[in-house]
């Protein structure tokens, strides 16, 4: 196939007069996890390095009514995740060998103090970088996440900026 055969849904969108903030589902509770972005499948939630078990942790989760993304940014440790619990407005650092007591926590509703923790003073700003679920992220998601963060830091605005598995939507 040449390249002149390939479609983007963001580009019909844009000649449809979508809105450009796109259509992606809004979940009233989140979970994302940083995760290297070399390791994400073409799943939303689940990487090729994780191990079945905690997959399956994440996997329920999610069934349980919490929207679950990886995100990543470049620089961060590879075995220490930093995940956020939305709407509750909190960060936490956790080690890739403490993730499944940390879900486990989480999923029975247990109090969350024993893991480093922070209330979240500013906005994530998430763009969708997941080329392996979506070929508009793959084209036009990493390109426009530079552009955001390179003008965060630029203008040192209070975001934090992060590459994020597929959000949904056009």
């Amino acid at each position: 196939m040449n390249a002149s055969a390939h479609r983007f849904c963001a580009v019909d969108s844009i000649k449809a007069g979508d809105p450009l903030a796109g259509t992606a589902t809004h979940a009233e509770s989140n979970l994302l996890i940083s995760w290297p972005r070399p390791k994400w499948s073409r799943s939303l939630r689940v990487a090729r390095d994780m191990d079945d078990d905690l997959a399956s942790q994440i996997n329920r989760l999610a069934a349980s009514g919490r929207r679950v993304n990886l995100i990543h940014q470049r620089g961060r440790p590879e075995l220490s995740h930093r995940l956020y619990l939305l709407p509750e407005g909190r960060s936490f650092d956790v080690e890739r060998s403490d993730l499944p007591a940390f879900l486990d926590a989480l999923a029975a509703g247990n109090d969350l103090s024993g893991w480093n923790s922070e209330a979240m003073t500013g906005s994530l700003v998430l763009c969708c970088t997941h080329g392996r679920k979506d070929k508009c992220c793959a084209k036009f998601g990493y390109a426009t996440y530079q552009a955001l963060a390179r003008a965060v830091a630029d203008r040192d605005l209070p975001f934090e900026v992060w590459e994020s598995s597929h959000l949904g939507g056009c």
